[in-house]
């Protein structure tokens, strides 16, 4: 598969920079120009295809990147990550309207809105991602089994029940799942075969009882016959195991399910509010020390429901208890900062085999909106080649925790360490914050009235790497120095509000 550009991983990792960039068309008129000289160049290289129809993708409308897209698959020997996108273009077409265009973290006007009704709009965009998959599948590369499972999608879209029930049997041929066992069935009651429908899906919860999808199915199947009552219980056991890891072993029960119902239950009447249950049932599920306890637990870590305080707790209760298998599983599926931040919260004190390197990895993919706080738990794991890669790392000033990494520092004494922080010191920008590594190192005085002084000129933001890791010290000229900082900060907070009150 085509990697991402480098340029739109910059963007992942600094959300900020990237919607800058955006706002600059002189940087994106460039960025684009750049795009496709590399392909003019290279018109058989894929990737440099793939980066010129991000770009595109992200940027303009979608007739020009289809566009792009023809000539892309004309260019390449083995166009079908092209036909893949092609699909996706039009997918999203379909989902956006006639009017409005949904693309990554923005939404925008079409330039020509469509004179097409939504239905028809829709239905227009379906049928061209439909014959796009059909390209893409004609290919049989890696993408057949991908595109084969969305084609799926697009004949429900298109209500073309029969065509989607059979192309869902004939991916269970290859390989079942209970994903496209519960799209056959929900085909099939689609076209008011109910009985068979039910036979589908018990036959399919014999095989996966725990497929939230087939249960999913079945709560449609008891509503169309007016079943009531079991369509309500099945509600309740499809809701269990949607929440549930996708490995999770754990089986449905009365206990587990009004547990996991105080675990995600919403306020009534208050859309997104947690329910306020969740940090009394925590507690609950603390004091049993069981198999089901722990899977509860691991479940709402592993869902980022609860943020902050409650995902925290979840997550000590699974380190008090040693779960280290738990935690690895939820760091294979993580889907957020929070959630990765979270298992390694754990595993640095558990002292888990392949923390430092996946800290180490992790390290150049830190920042955004939700930062892991990545060097500072490497300082926390205190592994001496932690010190060696937060040398090399702070040498680089445009790196995102460039001054944390220097501060961090002073935790790993050593003679190069010092010389390193020594060297940094001349640097305007990062002098203050290699002062503070060394004084860490040797709490020489003179180091602390170089940080004194260095503090009365810099704001909060500014002064964060600093006053984070002196904060705790017990040495009470460093205390003097940092009330002497907070005081200023509040003087100068106080005054602007004064300020802004008078206007």
């Amino acid at each position: 598969m085509l990697a991402l550009s480098s340029s739109l991983l910059c963007a992942a990792r600094n959300p900020l920079e990237g919607m800058l960039r955006g706002l600059d068309t002189r940087a994106q008129e460039n960025q684009r120009r750049e795009l496709q000289a590399a392909v003019t160049q290279n018109p058989a290289e894929g990737s440099a295809w793939m980066e010129l129809v991000q770009f595109s993708y992200q940027n303009d409308e979608p007739e020009q990147t289809l566009e792009i897209l023809t000539k892309a698959i004309a260019a390449v020997p083995r166009p079908a990550v092209f036909w893949r996108f092609a699909a996706q273009v039009h997918l999203d077409d379909a989902n956006s309207g006639p009017t409005g265009l949904q693309r990554p973290g923005v939404y925008r006007n079409r330039k020509t809105p469509s004179k097409l009704d939504e239905k028809s709009f829709a239905r227009e965009k379906l049928q061209s991602a439909l014959e796009a998959l059909d390209r893409c599948i004609a290919l049989e590369g890696e993408f057949t089994q991908e595109a084969s499972k969305r084609r799926i999608h697009v004949l429900m879209g298109l209500e073309r029940w029969g065509d989607a029930e059979a192309q869902a049997a004939s991916l269970l041929r290859t390989k079942w799942n209970g994903e496209d066992a519960a799209l056959q069935a929900f085909s099939v009651l689609q076209q008011g075969r109910k009985e068979e429908c039910k036979a589908l899906v018990k036959a399919g919860l014999e095989k996966d009882p725990r497929s939230s999808d087939l249960h999913a199915v079945m709560v449609r199947l008891h509503e169309s016959l007016g079943e009531n009552e079991q369509a309500a219980r099945e509600k309740e056991i499809c809701e269990f195991y949607r929440h549930l890891m996708p490995d999770s072993k754990l089986l449905h029960s009365e206990r587990a399910a009004a547990s996991m119902g105080r675990l995600f239950g919403k306020k009534e009447g208050t859309g997104d509010r947690l329910n306020d249950q969740i940090k009394a049932e925590i507690e609950a599920l603390a004091a049993r020390h069981d198999e089901e306890s722990s899977e509860l637990l691991a479940t709402l870590a592993a869902s980022h429901f609860a943020h902050g305080e409650l995902e925290n707790r979840a997550f000590a209760v699974l380190g008090e208890r040693r779960n280290e298998a738990r935690i690895r599983r939820i760091l294979a599926q993580a889907r957020s900062n929070c959630t990765i931040a979270g298992c390694l919260n754990q595993m640095i004190p558990l002292k888990m085999e392949g923390t430092f390197e996946l800290l180490r990895d992790m390290l150049e993919r830190d920042g955004g909106m939700f930062p892991m706080g990545i060097v500072a738990k490497m300082e926390r794991l205190g592994d001496p080649r932690a010190g060696l890669v937060l040398r090399d790392y702070s040498n680089n000033k445009e790196a995102s925790f460039f001054q944390e990494a220097l501060v961090a520092l002073g935790a790993f004494d050593s003679p190069e360490t010092r010389a390193h922080l020594q060297k940094w010191q001349k640097d305007k920008e990062g002098g203050p914050y290699a002062t503070t590594g060394l004084y860490r190192i040797t709490a020489d005085p003179k180091l602390l009235k170089q940080i004194s002084k260095a503090l009365s000129k810099m704001d909060a933001w500014e002064a964060m790497a600093i006053t984070n890791a002196l904060e705790d010290s017990k040495n009470p000229e460093v205390a003097k120095v940092m009330k002497a900082f907070t005081e200023r900060i509040a003087r100068e907070d106080a005054a602007k509000k004064a300020k802004e009150a008078k206007k």
